[in-house]
């Protein structure tokens, strides 16, 4: 008999309620009925062995604890020799004394013949990676067998090979503790566990299982049992599927059309799915449709180069053999279905409904300068400022605010990066570009570089960044950077005596001054000038501006160098232009700029009395 939980329960020996025919049978003979089968076989031997012409002997009565032969067998027959008068002990024909071997033994019971079932049908009804539950029924579905297999823990198919009936539950293993059979007899709530037995299982090409299955029930029944044909619920095929909730459209290096969509759910089960689609040159947006996976890059292809990465031991990324990628818009809303197999035969499913990042084409912006300034003014030690332009032609400019170290006087070559700070080799934020527009707007740099190039005094400049909009702004100078070497750094040279002396000549007035820093006998600093005026003053010098006239014309408000010349910063010079001013209150007060051939400059001043 049968628990609730479906145990078969124990009985007593020989009581036989509550059994149906079929399962005595299964479970054989009552262990009492075996032993009175026995008695009466002895007492048939008996008999036969009478009938043959022995003499059985006669005596008492047997004792309660044995079975008499006389009360089985005729008397004895009137030739036979008369019994003496001798009295003798008691005897039975099966004499209590007489070895047990005397009587021959029942023949063994035969082993009962196997359960033999040929199933029809198998459905996968539960488990997961790993785990196989798998039902099994006949062709009228009066015999359910429910056998429970167990595979490695990522194995997404039960694998061909042996499996072992085990309490464990471990890979290659049929586990016990739900493994059981329905015989058509019983009820719906009535089950037969295994104790033991095996499945070999194999798998045709075509995804066709075969079980062959032998297994020891708890009543010591064994089943047989084959099955042949398709397990429902379960592909040989590995199946990955998965689904995106963050998509963006990469337009580096893409061809007109292409439309390269990356599809990542915050990499928490993937790397993401990589769609490489084709539509038509002129599409600035991916249009609806159904992309099928192929060769080439005509519209509606999804190239090989499309791939999926789920997270994996390997990290591989698994790229699309055949299949299809199917979109759809609604204003600016897209879902993609992917039904792929990748080149290992997986089968890829990929699902994902949302917005695509940076769909629409980026602004680009792309300007080429053709002028190029440093500023100096305000600047600190190692801070470049740039200012390219093309004549104003197309914008206002580019402005390039880059840093190197403090010690460098000229822009080194290198890349220069759009970020804070002011650490050798960044490109600050203050750097923009400002396109001409309705709106004559500068748009700062929010990331990017500029590249910087040098070959002699001749600056080559690549930009590309992106702006605080997310403008694309390319830029592009080759040539001179002017003022790129800091101007000199102009000392007024406060001079200590001044000497005059007048001298008219024909229509104009000529002095000669000579300034002196230091003693007089051996100055530091000294400048010789002749300043001429207008004829028929009797000042030494009037005010106003004059100005080097390296032809020495005479006119005037002009001046040249004198007989002794110009000795500055200890070394003779040789004033390429200059003015110098004058003016007169009190006393006279004179101040000359002058720039040398050199390159360099000097300021001097001088105040007070002839």
């Amino acid at each position: 008999m049968y628990n609730e939980k479906g145990f078969l329960e124990e009985q007593r020996p020989g009581d036989l309620s509550g059994w149906h025919p079929d399962q005595i049978i299964r479970k054989g003979l009552d262990k009492a009925m075996k032993k009175t089968l026995a008695i009466l076989l002895a007492a048939v031997l008996l008999l036969s062995l009478t009938a043959c012409g022995e003499k059985a002997e006669t005596g008492p009565a047997p004792s309660s604890n044995s079975v008499s032969a006389s009360s089985s067998v005729p008397e004895t027959s009137s030739s036979a020799p008369e019994s003496s008068s001798t009295p003798k002990p008691e005897t039975s024909p099966v004499s209590s004394s007489a070895p047990e071997s005397s009587s021959p033994e029942p023949e063994p019971e035969p082993e009962p013949e196997p359960v033999k079932l040929t199933l029809v049908s198998a459905d996968r009804t539960s488990g997961s990676d790993g785990n196989f539950f798998i039902r099994f029924k006949d062709a009228d579905d009066k015999h359910i067998m429910e056998v429970d297999f167990y595979a490695a823990a990522d194995a997404k198919y039960l694998p061909a090979g042996t499996y072992t009936v085990s309490a464990e539950d471990q890979p290659g293993q049929i586990g016990s503790h739900y493994s059981r059979i329905q015989f058509a007899e019983q009820s719906a709530d009535e089950w037969i566990k295994f104790t033991e037995g095996t499945a070999e299982v194999a798998i045709a090409d075509d995804e066709t299982y075969t079980f062959k299955m032998s297994f020891t029930l708890t009543d010591g029944v064994v089943v047989e049992a084959e099955y042949t044909g398709e397990v429902a619920n379960m592909s040989t095929s590995l199946v990955i599927d998965l689904t995106a909730t963050e998509a963006v459209r990469i337009h580096e290096d893409k061809d007109a059309g292409e439309f390269y969509i990356k599809l990542t759910d915050g990499y928490k089960t993937m790397d993401g799915i990589g769609l490489d689609l084709y539509a038509e040159a002129s599409a600035e947006t991916l249009p609806a449709g159904v992309y099928t996976v192929g060769e080439g890059t005509e519209p509606g292809t999804a190239t090989k180069k499309s791939y999926a990465a789920p997270y994996s031991p390997t990290y591989a990324s698994r790229y699309f053999a055949s299949g299809t990628v199917t979109v759809s818009v609604e204003g600016d809303v897209y879902t993609f279905e992917i039904d792929v197999v990748d080149t290992e035969g997986a089968i890829i499913k990929g699902h994902y409904t949302g917005e695509v990042k940076d769909m629409k084409p980026a602004l680009v912006i792309d300007l080429t300068a053709t002028e190029a300034v440093r500023i100096h003014e305000d600047k600190d030690a190692g801070e470049f400022y740039i200012k390219l332009t093309d004549g104003y032609k197309t914008m206002d400019g580019i402005g390039l605010d880059l840093y190197a170290e403090a010690s460098a006087e000229t822009l080194p070559a290198g890349v220069y990066t759009v970020g804070e700070g002011t650490e050798p080799g960044t490109a600050t934020k203050k750097s923009y570009a400002a396109p001409y527009s309705p709106t004559y707007a500068s748009r700062y740099f929010a990331s990017g570089t500029v590249t910087v190039s040098v070959e002699g005094d001749v600056y080559t400049f690549e930009i590309d960044a992106v702006d605080t909009e997310g403008a694309i702004i390319k830029g592009h100078y080759t040539g001179e950077v002017q003022d790129m070497k800091p101007a000199p750094q102009i000392v007024t040279i406060e001079m200590d005596y001044c000497t005059a002396e007048k001298e008219t000549m024909f229509a104009q007035t000529k002095t000669k001054f000579r300034f002196y820093k230091g003693s007089m006998l051996n100055p530091t600093e000294d400048i010789d000038l002749f300043i001429f005026y207008d004829k028929g003053t009797d000042q030494n010098i009037v005010e106003g501006v004059y100005t080097f006239d390296a032809t020495m014309s005479r006119a005037a408000n002009t001046f040249y160098t004198g007989d002794y010349g110009v000795r500055v910063n200890g070394a003779r010079r040789t004033i390429a232009s200059g003015t110098i001013t004058v003016v007169k209150n009190s006393s006279t007060d004179i101040t000359g700029e002058l720039t040398f051939e050199d390159g360099e400059s000097c300021k001097f001043h001088w105040a007070g009395s002839f």
